[in-house]
């Protein structure tokens, strides 16, 4: 854990999340000539502060019942943690720095997944971080269920813009003709740098700081 953002991985991973960081902001410049979505709202401080807010509104004791602190971090991520010595046994959840820490090793864990490290198409920086903050939301096994429910219905889960597969209706859609829960699609949609964020769900600040010149 670099102690400012996502945890460092070595740029030789290709498939890591801090490389794919990486390359997302070599990408950003080249946005007007790729087909990339031309958002690109949050980079990844950004997605840090964006996803604090969407997770606890900023508060370090938000408590959901499932989850607990600035991050949203559930008692099996503490144990995953504590058993891959992220961080020691009987570390407390609520503290900010084990919360991020936990965030972090998530994050990491997820993009490894082979259906986001290596799918069976290329898909863009976007894309991928659409499904990391997707499965992250709603759970991995659940979303890959999900995606590939919407692929099977047409959806064209490799697009750039990962709001093309997220958005996609079809009457086999579980939640009222979607593959993903409102939640999840907007979790995904912002945290990707697809879409903005909700201005209700940050403080005004925050907003300016990210949306006013976009």
């Amino acid at each position: 854990d670099n102690g400012d953002g996502d945890p460092k991985k070595k740029e030789t991973a290709s498939t890591g999340y801090a490389a794919l960081d990486a390359r997302l902001a070599r990408l950003a410049e080249q946005a007007q000539s790729d087909s990339i979505p031309q958002g690109g709202y949050l980079d990844q401080a950004g997605r840090r502060d964006v996803q604090r807010y969407y997770e606890s509104s900023n508060n370090p004791n938000a408590d959901s019942g499932f989850a607990k602190g600035l991050y949203g971090i559930s008692e099996a991520a503490m144990t995953d943690a504590i058993r891959a010595g992220v961080i020691p046994a009987g570390a407390n959840v609520t503290d900010p720095n084990v919360n991020l820490k936990v965030r972090n090793f998530m994050l990491n864990s997820i993009s490894d997944k082979e259906w986001i490290s290596n799918p069976p198409k290329p898909i863009s920086e976007a894309n991928r971080l659409s499904r990391i903050y997707g499965a992250y939301n709603f759970g991995p096994t659940k979303y890959l269920r999900q995606l590939e429910k919407a692929k099977a219905a047409g959806a064209n889960i490799y697009s750039d813009n990962p709001m093309d597969y997220l958005n996609f209706k079809d009457p086999s859609g579980e939640y009222d003709g979607y593959f993903f829960p409102k939640e999840t699609r907007d979790y995904a949609g912002v945290l990707s740098g697809s879409m903005k964020a909700d201005r209700s769900r940050l403080s005004e600040e925050m907003y300016k700081k990210y949306y006013n010149q976009k």
